[in-house]
């Protein structure tokens, strides 16, 4: 999506980005079912709603929170969401504990997903915002968004190229591709897990950020790409409230302060206690950016300085940043072999990374060499996927024994096998494959229904045998 080429006009919450004319005048486009708001009632405060049908089209929706104590003559924070997979109800239902314990409405689309046309994004992006405006009594000063891997782009994106958002919570991944950072009003709060495969670019966007002067917070957790636990969002949530307070937008709320002091303090004294002096002054910055103007933060700054001229300390550091070059040579370096490197040189490098991953002497570099096995999963799911829609099946096969290789408990490992053997008329593979899928966790059934590789199968029982399986299985991350 191209945020920096889109006309801007203004409506209540101003939204520009999302209004483009041609979104809503494309050939693909299904014709708009107006229906009227439905009243409050029809929502009840304190349950989740998985399927709130979007006014302007119905095919459109999005899962609702409200607090328990909604009442439509005050006025909200929100929380716009937006996943990777258009999940939308497990978002919400995974996160509104943080919504209610912290007061704010919780919104995630069940449409937007990665993948789509720009005009395709850009049409369900407005009929949800703007659906939740209309229907819902919003503070206009505490409007954000969020979201999860090619979501957190979207969040971040809508969040930058448009001042009536306060704040973006980025899960999992950064910034959309943009020449530039527009301005620093933006408050941004990025989340990673020390396993992602977008760790270093967490990383060095707070850094980036730090030099710009905007006001952002990073958070880095134990876990890899996948959704937060729900107490990392509500961390996340506590900054931006924090902002909003040293604003004057809200009372300052004391709760609040402690909360946050306790969890940081918790982090900084273990690191002390292990001498991980990098990690001790991380808690010690992000103890400063969430309670600076808020209470006494002497006390962190003056251990900053006293720590960063330690030895023990810059020794750490060195070593670090030797770990995060290494991890984007290596990065790089794979980027460019896909497609050069036959299977044998492919099987021979994997095979490396796990006996450096288990030689490695220091945590950091166990993490680093899982950190680079889960960036092949993405590279080798990426590479399989448009070899498979190319027609490349040499390349599919070879991209899929790296796939399984580096991430065998991925249950889309499993889905793309069948596919390929589908698609190779090796009918007999089919089913096993699918089968390991749903072993590993795989659990939508309409991705598997409607797969267009799977139709000349579907008359199968082996076929049905499958989606029956499937019907009682809950999505999960």
């Amino acid at each position: 999506m191209n945020f920096e080429n889109i006309p801007r006009r203004a409506l209540f919450l101003i939204f520009p980005l999302l209004l483009i004319a041609a979104s809503c005048h494309n050939s693909q486009k299904k014709e708009n079912k107006q229906t009227n708001i439905a009243p409050l009632a029809a929502f009840q405060p304190g349950v989740v709603v998985d399927r709130v049908p979007c006014a302007a089209d119905t095919s459109e929706s999005y899962a609702l929170y409200l607090p328990s104590d909604y009442n439509p003559n005050k006025v909200y924070p929100v929380v716009f969401f937006f996943d990777a997979h258009a999940r939308g109800a497990l978002v919400v239902k995974k996160y509104k504990s943080v919504a209610q314990s912290l007061n704010f409405i919780l919104v995630a689309s069940n449409n937007s997903e990665n993948g789509q046309p720009e005009s395709v994004s850009n049409k369900i992006l407005y009929h949800f915002m703007q659906d939740v405006e209309q229907r819902f009594s919003l503070d206009p000063q505490r409007i954000y968004t969020s979201g999860f891997s090619g979501g957190a782009r979207v969040a971040a994106g809508i969040g930058l190229f448009n001042k009536s958002v306060a704040g973006t919570i980025g899960l999992e991944a950064g910034f959309p591709g943009i020449r530039q950072i527009p301005d620093n009003h933006l408050t941004y709060v990025g989340v990673v897990g020390n396993l992602d495969f977008n760790y270093l670019e967490l990383k060095n966007l707070a850094v980036q950020l730090d030099r710009l002067g905007m006001n952002n917070l990073l958070i880095v957790y134990p876990g890899k790409h996948a959704l937060p636990p729900a107490e990392v969002f509500k961390r996340a949530y506590e900054f931006l409230m924090l902002d909003a307070m040293r604003k004057h937008i809200i009372p300052i709320d004391q709760s609040v302060i402690d909360s946050v002091k306790m969890n940081y303090e918790k982090i900084r004294l273990d690191a002390k206690k292990k001498h991980q002096y990098l990690q001790q002054v991380e808690a010690d910055q992000a103890l400063v950016k969430n309670l600076e103007g808020l209470a006494e933060v002497s006390s962190y700054q003056e251990e900053i300085k006293r720590l960063s001229t330690d030895q023990d300390y810059k020794n750490q550091l060195k070593k670090e940043t030797s770990f995060n070059k290494t991890e984007a040579e290596y990065q790089q370096k794979y980027t460019e072999s896909l497609s050069s490197q036959d299977a044998a040189w492919w099987k021979h490098e994997i095979e490396g990374i796990y006996q450096k991953k288990k030689a490695a002497k220091s945590e950091a570099g166990k993490l680093m060499n899982q950190r680079l096995l889960n960036y092949l999963s993405l590279m080798s799911y990426l590479y399989a996927d448009g070899s498979i829609k190319n027609e490349q099946m040499d390349a599919t096969k070879k991209f899929l024994m790296i796939y399984e290789m580096v991430d065998p408990g991925n249950s889309e490992v499993y889905l793309m096998k069948a596919e390929y053997y589908a698609i190779t008329n090796q009918d007999a593979k089919v089913f096993p494959s699918l089968q390991d899928a749903l072993d590993h966790g795989f659990n939508d059934a309409y991705r598997i229904r409607e797969n267009a590789y799977f139709q000349k199968l579907k008359s199968s029982p082996d076929f049905q045998k499958i989606l029956d399986e499937l019907k009682d299985k809950p999505k999960t991350d």
